[in-house]
């Protein structure tokens, strides 16, 4: 008996152990011309503005892809550790401009929960100054402001546009906001996921030089920051760790960056992406509303080994966060300009330094560079430039070399204005604080503690690669490939590869079955003759029958710019006169079909009933 007790608790400890391994999910980077995540006024938030030498028309950022609701529907997250808020944009927002995949349709989730504005999840109070429209925000009238709030008899923040649900507000210093209201959720990350409460945006507004709130290269922002910062004016838990919790995970992730893009490790560290002998910690500092942004202490800042000598309250003068939204990394004003004065100081040896100074001296600031120049350089060029090391409370350490501030590496010149081949500096000045965004990070592996409320960073493990798409042999390895892989299947029998795809589809002939996110066998049954439900396949040349069954034929397909849930044109159009309906769904943008029973078949306008029979009626007379 002993025995055997002992083998069972063998067993626990195990499955503990497994049940405990992190997720990695993979992200990528792209571009996003003059659309920069603003910083907020609002109380939980502070503004962090700078004030570039150059000239920055376009800034870099990395996104993963994350799945809401039921049946899951894709989207495309920025990924933010400086705000802790799920904006997902709404299928009838009217003012949320384009978007990367889609947005997101409530109605055919089956696990969507919004919250009513006099539930007692609802706590925002209606007096908050967050609980306000976009557009009373802008007029700036006080006056204006408070009759444009809605609340409930117990004085709770209802959403402006949708009153009977609890109100979300967001507004940021740099003029960009959006609002929506509150709803709980299925969200999936990686191979994490639960019940959590986003916000479902409603109205987005772009600020200072922006066309919208997110750049279009994305449908929303993750915020991965701590709950003090999502009080919009509802504070909730972020998203991030309640999946985690819900898995059984630690409540820590970490960011591994490359050129390309990235993973992003949920649940704890794993040790193929860093060396574990170089990982050290300091713990973060809290600030009025107890821990809010991943705010460090630095103790030292240094250029190519050498101190720039200011003391802890200078280097630390108006907070340090580390914050992956930020593209560059901004230094305080103080602290910048002893960074210039030491970069500078490379130039004393009377060697010529390309873009920073000639055998005679340092070249003006407006010539190099420190303005915002940008110069071909070569790899012996790079080895020039001095390393920058940054030393933080309790003896962590991170170096960023010149090959990363410089733009040669995850976050390239380009995001400067600079052509291929060109670099210049990639660290900027703050009036408000320093910011050590994405070039700061980069050449590091960094994790964040969220339970231990500490970051910790490591020298990156250089054999970590993500799979590659052609290394994925089957669906499931391609789930957990780069976000760009899709399985091109040539037959319904779960035979294929792994190929590069873009939302639209693979980008190749030749595949009968295209999944991206999933790995659902088109001939399983995914209509319902009752409730409409989507079908997780892609230009499969699918329909339904009678039965509200999901069956691949060969007589039918979506075409590109169907109105979600409307009937397709009569090229791709299927009209089953026994009442069950097939329409074309481009949510996501990827033409999935939809099934309805007979009230969404009254759906279907009369003109495209009209123009169907003249089509039929035409093919049949010729």
């Amino acid at each position: 008996m002993m025995r055997a007790r002992s083998i069972v608790a063998l067993l626990l400890a195990l499955a503990v152990v497994q049940a405990a391994k992190p997720v990695v999910l993979p992200f990528e980077r792209a571009f996003a011309k003059s659309a920069g995540k603003g910083t907020p006024n609002a109380a939980t938030r502070r503004l962090l503005s700078g004030t570039p030498t150059g000239l920055y028309d376009a800034h870099s950022l990395f996104y993963a892809e994350i799945t809401v609701g039921t049946p899951a529907q894709r989207f495309r997250m920025q990924l933010d550790t400086g705000s802790s808020t799920l904006f997902v944009p709404k299928d009838t927002c009217e003012e949320c401009g384009a978007h990367a995949d889609s947005l997101y349709n409530p109605s055919l989730s089956s696990t969507y929960d919004p919250i009513s504005c006099s539930s007692s999840e609802c706590s925002g109070s209606c007096s908050s100054g967050m609980c306000s429209p976009l557009q009373a925000m802008i007029e700036g009238d006080d006056d204006y402001q408070v009759s444009e709030r809605v609340c409930s008899s117990s004085s709770s923040c209802c959403s402006y546009l949708y009153p009977t649900m609890c109100g979300s507000y967001a507004t940021y210093g740099d003029g960009s906001g959006a609002e929506g209201y509150l709803a709980k959720e299925t969200i999936s990350i990686g191979g994490a996921s639960g019940t959590a409460i986003c916000t479902v945006t409603m109205a987005e507004l772009g600020g200072d030089g922006q066309g919208q709130f997110e750049p279009p290269v994305v449908d929303g922002i993750m915020g991965l920051a701590f709950e003090a910062l999502n009080c919009n004016p509802t504070c909730s838990p972020p998203v991030l760790p309640t999946i985690l919790q819900s898995s059984g995970l630690p409540l820590q992730f970490a960011f591994y960056m490359t050129p390309s893009g990235g993973a992003l490790i949920l649940g704890g560290n794993d040790a193929d992406y860093y060396d574990s002998t170089t990982l050290s910690y300091t713990d973060l500092l809290q600030g009025s509303n107890g821990y809010e942004y991943y705010t460090v202490k630095m103790t030292d800042f240094a250029v190519g080994g050498s101190s720039v000598g200011l003391s802890e309250s200078s280097l630390n003068k108006g907070t340090v966060i580390v914050d992956s939204g930020t593209t560059l990394m901004m230094l305080e004003n103080d602290v910048y300009d002893a960074f210039v004065t030491q970069l500078k100081a490379t130039c004393n040896g009377g060697s010529a330094v390309p873009g920073l100074c000639s055998s005679s001296g340092a070249l003006a600031d407006s010539d190099s560079i420190i303005g915002g120049k940008c110069f071909s350089l070569s790899s012996s060029d790079f080895n020039l430039y001095p390393d920058v090391t940054v030393t933080f409370d309790g003896g962590a350490t991170a170096v960023v070399p010149p090959l990363m501030y410089l733009g040669g590496y995850a976050v390239p010149a380009s995001t400067a204005g600079c052509q291929s081949g060109e670099y210049t500096l990639l660290i900027m000045t703050s009036s408000e604080g320093s910011v050590l965004g994405d070039v700061f990070m980069q050449n590091s592996y960094v994790t964040f503690d969220m339970e231990n409320h500490r970051v910790g960073f490591a020298e990156k493990a250089t054999t970590a690669t993500l799979a590659s798409c052609s290394a994925a042999t089957t669906c499931d390895e391609c789930k957990n490939a780069a976000p760009s892989c899709g399985w091109c299947g040539t037959a319904n029998n779960g035979n294929g590869a792994c190929v590069e795809g873009t939302m639209w589809g693979p980008p190749l002939t030749g595949c009968t079955e295209w999944y991206k996110g999933q790995c659902t066998t088109p001939k399983n049954m995914q209509c319902n003759k009752d409730t409409t439900v989507i079908s997780d396949t892609c230009e499969n040349l699918c329909a339904c029958d009678v039965a509200g069954n999901l069956i691949c034929e060969a007589n039918t397909g979506c075409l590109a710019g169907t109105p979600d849930r409307q009937s397709c044109s009569s090229e791709g159009m299927e009209l089953h006169l026994t009442g069950v309906t097939c329409m074309c769904s481009d949510a996501g943008n990827v033409l999935k079909w939809a099934c309805a029973g007979n009230a969404a078949a009254m759906a279907l306008p009369t003109i495209w009933v009209l123009l169907i029979a003249l089509v039929f009626g035409f093919f049949a007379v010729n």
